[in-house]
C-alpha cells in the first residue's frame, strides 16, 4: 500500500489531487495537510511515506522549507513539486533540492498519474491486478457464509505473519471496509481506518497480532447482522444462524440456550440437528471453532497461554490446557514451541486424536 501526502493550501485543489489518487491508487492511504505546520509534524509522525506532492506558496514554513526539511531526515519519499510558478530561479533551486519532478498547475491528470506510476514503479497492469484482487475479495464476502470468511481471514492473517511478509491483509480490510460503507456504520469505517493506520505504521507482528484478530471477529459481528436472514422467509437455514451466532461470540461466553434463542429453535432440537448434521456435539462444535482461534494466537501472539484461555472464556489455563490436549494430542505450550520452530512438524488440523473425535 502507497501512502501519500499532499500539501496543498486551496481546498480545491487539494480535493482535486487526492481524488485522482484515490481513484488511481485504490489502496493508498493519502495524508493532507494546508499549512507547512501541519506538513512537518506528518513528516515526523510517518517517516514511512512513499510519495510528498508540495505546492512551495503555502503558510510558512513555505514548500521550500518542507523539502529541506525531509532531505535533512534523509526520508526515502519521492517529491513531486506542484506550483503555478515557472520562475527560472525557483525551478533552479528544486533541481538543488533533488526533487524528482516538477508540474505546473493546472496539472493534467494523465500526466500526474503517469509521473506517480513513474516514480512509484507500478504500471497500469499492476495496477488493474489489484484493482481484480480487491474485487475478488468483496465478492467472496457478499456471497459466502461468514464461518468460511471467518476461516478465509484467520488464513490471511497468519499468511502475513510468515515471511515473506504478505500485504494480502490490506485487501481484506478495504474488502470489509467496502461492505461497512455506509453512514449507519461510521464507527465501524472508522475501526477500518485506525487499522489501516496502525499497519501502515508497525505492519503485523506477534504483539499487534491478537488486537488485529479480535478487532476483525469484532467486526464480523456487524457482518453477521447486515447478512442475517429472516427467521421468517428462511425458516430452513436455522443451522447456518446458529454457526454464525458461534463464530462472532467466540470471545464470549456461548450456551446452547443462547445459540437456539439466536437461531430461533429449541435447544433440544438445536442440539439433535448438530449431531445429525454436523456428527457431533454442539459443545464439540464449539471447542471446534475456538480452538482453531487458539492454535492462531499460540503460534503468532506474544500473548500468555493464561490470557489466551480467558480471552476464549475457558474457566482457567489448567482447564483449557486439558481440552486442547485431548482435541490435538498436545499441550498448548508444546504447540507453541512446535510451531515456531523453522520447520515445524505437521500437525492435525482438525482436532482428533489416535482414538478418533473427542465427544464432551
Amino acid at each position: 500500500m502507497f501512502k501519500f501526502l499532499i500539501i496543498e493550501d486551496e481546498p480545491i485543489e487539494l480535493q482535486s489531487l487526492k481524488k485522482i489518487i484515490t481513484t488511481t491508487f485504490h489502496h493508498a492511504e493519502i495524508l493532507l495537510a494546508s499549512t507547512g505546520r501541519e506538513a512537518m509534524q506528518v513528516l515526523n509522525d510517518r517517516p514511512d511515506l512513499n510519495m510528498v506532492l508540495v505546492d512551495i506558496n503555502i503558510p510558512r514554513p513555505s514548500g521550500v522549507d518542507i523539502i529541506k526539511q525531509l532531505r535533512a531526515q534523509q526520508l526515502p519519499a519521492k517529491v513531486i513539486v506542484i506550483t503555478a510558478n515557472d520562475d527560472f530561479a525557483l525551478m533552479r533551486q528544486m533541481i538543488n533540492l533533488k526533487i524528482d519532478d516538477y508540474l505546473l498547475k493546472p496539472v493534467k491528470t494523465q500526466l500526474l498519474i503517469e509521473t506517480l506510476q513513474k516514480y512509484l514503479e507500478v504500471n497500469t497492469q499492476q495496477l488493474a491486478s489489484e484493482d481484480t484482487r480487491l474485487t475478488q475479495l468483496q465478492k467472496r464476502l457478499i456471497e459466502h457464509d461468514l464461518i468460511d470468511w471467518n476461516d478465509f481471514m484467520l488464513e490471511q492473517l497468519e499468511g502475513a505473519m510468515r515471511p515473506p511478509t504478505s500485504t494480502a491483509i490490506i485487501d481484506l480490510l478495504h474488502a470489509l471496509d467496502s461492505q461497512l460503507a455506509g453512514p449507519q456504520n461510521g464507527p465501524l469505517s472508522a475501526e477500518l481506518a485506525k487499522r489501516l493506520e496502525q499497519f501502515g505504521k508497525t505492519g503485523l507482528n506477534s504483539h499487534s497480532y491478537v488486537s488485529y484478530l479480535k478487532g476483525l471477529f469484532a467486526l464480523n459481528i456487524q457482518l453477521a447482522a447486515n447478512t442475517q436472514s429472516d427467521p421468517l422467509i428462511e425458516s430452513k437455514a436455522f443451522m447456518q444462524r446458529a454457526k454464525t451466532y458461534i463464530d462472532t461470540h467466540l470471545f464470549h461466553a456461548i450456551t446452547l440456550e443462547d445459540t437456539a434463542t439466536h437461531a430461533y429453535v429449541s435447544p433440544c432440537y438445536l442440539s439433535r440437528m448438530f449431531k445429525k448434521e454436523c456428527g457431533m456435539k454442539f459443545t464439540h462444535y464449539v471447542s471446534e471453532r475456538r480452538l482453531k482461534v487458539a492454535k492462531s494466537l499460540l503460534e503468532f501472539s506474544d500473548l500468555s497461554i493464561q490470557h489466551i484461555a480467558l480471552d476464549l472464556n475457558y474457566q482457567d489455563a489448567n482447564y483449557f490446557s486439558r481440552i486442547f490436549k485431548q482435541y490435538s494430542g498436545i499441550r498448548p505450550l508444546e504447540y507453541r514451541e512446535r510451531s515456531r520452530q523453522t520447520s515445524p512438524p505437521s500437525l492435525s488440523a482438525d482436532f482428533t486424536t489416535e482414538s478418533g473425535r473427542f465427544n464432551l
